[in-house]
């Protein structure tokens, strides 16, 4: 059985190592990035037998993010490959878009490289749409927030 739970800093190590198999490097400025991703409460993970087997972290983008004005950010959405394709991505994704969020993030959005076609059709069962291209060509997707979708 799969537990979704809120990051707590304790899991700090297993979230870095994770983070490098997602983007095959470590990144400098990432520790603090995500121990306040953390603390801010924007981090959910998988656990299945006491391990940590996955991790979706939101951010939050004010008025004057270029692309993504006034949203909820899914960023980064990772599964070890032993549990892939067996629902744990879904309720990941499920548990950020069912938090309460402050008001002024009017919706959800996310980017993902075109290359991944499955993506996009991944996304589009949580009621994601395309809405075009960033500025290095990945593909754009947007949602309204759960009170606003039907």
């Amino acid at each position: 059985m799969t537990e979704i739970r809120k990051a707590r800093i304790k899991d700090l190590e297993v979230l870095e190592n994770l983070q490098k198999q997602l983007y095959g490097k470590s990144f400098a400025a990432s520790r603090s990035d995500l121990m306040r991703a953390i603390t801010s409460r924007h981090v959910w993970i998988a656990a299945a037998l006491g391990e940590i087997i996955g991790y979706q972290l939101c951010e939050l983008f004010g008025p004057t993010q270029k692309n993504f004005p006034n949203s909820i950010f899914l960023s980064e959405l990772f599964v070890i490959q032993d549990f892939r394709k067996k629902g744990v991505g879904t309720l990941l994704v499920e548990a950020a878009l069912n938090e309460s969020w402050p008001a002024e993030y009017r919706y959800f959005s996310l980017t993902h490289d075109p290359h991944q076609t499955f993506l996009t059709k991944y996304y589009e069962k949580f009621g994601f749409k395309e809405c075009g291209k960033t500025d290095v060509g990945n593909n754009k997707m947007t949602r309204p927030r759960k009170s606003e979708w039907s």
